[in-house]
């Protein structure tokens, strides 16, 4: 698979149809794992290619490239966190700031992609900007924006552990404000993932710091099992 992926791959990345781009960029995606060692050696050229898309015009482009980050994060576990933190996260933080709220969704949950199993060494430099806009995305008007952001949230404040200390303040207020008042039957995705970050913070920071906010979530928790 690989020297043929190899041969046309890059042909179709830089196609100036955007489907092709596309194509391309789902490819790396789809055969990534198969051939984990045939690409382990070639991966500081794939990852430049699907880092110069994430500048595309066109935003199923731009998802891509999203998409082809979170996977290859996830099927080079360990190797991408350590090698190429300074040009994933950067990218996907940029994604953040899509002007489509889809591109900005997939971006916050390629995010978790990207910390599941990572050393807090390898994000600490960019907390307080990668938190800053998880915390804009989940202030904002958009249901799925808010959705995922709460889950990179999560994921984060599990992957910093104390490291979450300094941010505590901005985030779990905004959590039990979420815990409160989404009752409706179209709020429950977006309290459930509430509820899963506000537990991982608690967890992250410890019982010193989320001890008097820990009964007042287990109050609201209470009254939504009744």
């Amino acid at each position: 698979v690989q020297p043929v992926a190899f041969k046309y791959i890059p042909q179709f990345l830089t196609n100036s149809e955007w489907k092709h781009r596309h194509t391309g960029l789902m490819a790396i995606s789809q055969t990534a794992e198969g051939c984990y060692e045939q690409y382990e050696n070639h991966l500081d050229q794939i990852v430049q290619m699907i880092i110069n898309l994430y500048n595309d015009p066109h935003p199923r482009v731009r998802y891509a490239a999203i998409h082809c980050s979170a996977q290859l994060s996830t099927d080079f576990q360990g190797i991408m966190q350590e090698k190429y933190h300074h040009l994933i996260i950067p990218s996907l933080m940029k994604g953040m700031e899509d002007p489509l709220p889809k591109v900005k969704a997939h971006a916050a949950t390629a995010i978790v992609n990207f910390v599941e199993e990572c050393d807090k060494q390898f994000i600490q430099p960019y907390m307080d900007r990668l938190l800053f806009l998880l915390l804009g995305l989940l202030k904002s008007g958009h249901r799925y924006c808010q959705e995922q952001s709460l889950s990179a949230i999560s994921a984060v404040a599990d992957c910093a552990e104390k490291l979450f200390m300094k941010y505590y303040g901005e985030f779990v207020p905004l959590l039990k404000q979420i815990l409160q008042q989404a009752n409706g039957k179209e709020d429950r995705q977006l309290k459930a993932r509430a509820i899963e970050a506000i537990s991982l913070i608690g967890v992250a920071v410890g019982k010193e710091v989320f001890g008097n906010d820990a009964r007042e979530t287990m109050e609201s928790l209470m009254r939504t099992q009744q």
